[in-house]
Order: C-alpha cells, then structure tokens, then sequence
C-alpha cells in the first residue's frame, strides 16, 4: 500500500501485527520478509513473545504442530570459589 502523506510504500503482516516502509514497493516487501523473521526469531528466545503466538495463525501449522521451536536456555555450572 502507498502512503500518500509519508511518500512511501507501507507492509503489513497481521498475523504479527507489524508494519515495515520503504521508497519503493520490492524494498517494503524485502523489508517486511526481514521485519517478520526477526520478530520470529526473537519469539524462539522469549517465553512471553512466543506464547502471545498463540493466538496467531502462525502458532500452529493446523495440525496442532508449531513451526517455531522454543530455545531452552542453557545452564552452565557455576564455579565456586
């Protein structure tokens, strides 16, 4: 979509609720691409970003299966000194 008053071309993803702008309507939709895997990715690293997920239609494949995989922190011991 272009905006008339900011003189750019506007993507929405709204299954994510993001927006991304750019000059012209190939760079909005590269930048959007960039826009949705980062918020995806940051989503595998947080527990609250990625249960707000769940209500999206990207939580589930309709088979009850995730394509997002939860990272599991990892411990690393302690040295006591």
């Amino acid at each position: 979509m272009y905006d008339e008053q900011g003189k750019v071309y506007t993507g929405y993803a709204p299954g994510l609720k993001v927006y991304a702008q750019a000059s012209t309507m190939e760079r909005a939709k590269r930048v959007l691409a960039r826009v949705t895997t980062l918020f995806t990715a940051a989503a595998q690293r947080n527990p609250a970003l990625f249960d707000s997920l769940a209500e999206t239609q990207l939580h589930s494949d309709g088979e009850g299966k995730s394509p997002l995989k939860r990272r599991r922190p990892t411990l690393s011991p302690r040295s006591s000194g």
